[in-house]
């Protein structure tokens, strides 16, 4: 069962065959659904990454070619859903 909601797109690549690098702040999440990508036979890498700090992006990207050699797909699924009353 996926982590987060985004896991299912890191699930859905997986099984096409792309190694994965999964990245959020969350990182035990990370951990856990890189070895969910593991098990259907498919390489991934846990990287805990804010994305709103370019330098955090720009590790994670290294740490993604220096891994797999190269970067191919880059998904970027980050979003902050506050909860607020429709009526104050």
């Amino acid at each position: 069962m996926p982590v987060r909601n985004w896991s299912g797109i890191a699930f859905e690549l997986a099984k096409e065959g792309a190694n994965v690098v999964v990245s959020d702040i969350d990182m035990s999440g990370c951990e856990t659904v890189v070895k969910e990508i593991e098990s259907l036979g498919a390489k991934g890498l846990a990287v805990k990454c804010d994305v709103s700090k370019k330098i955090e992006v720009d590790q994670m990207v290294k740490a993604a070619v220096d891994k797999f050699g190269s970067l191919d797909i880059l998904v970027n699924n980050a979003g902050v859903y506050p909860l607020s009353r429709f009526w104050s």
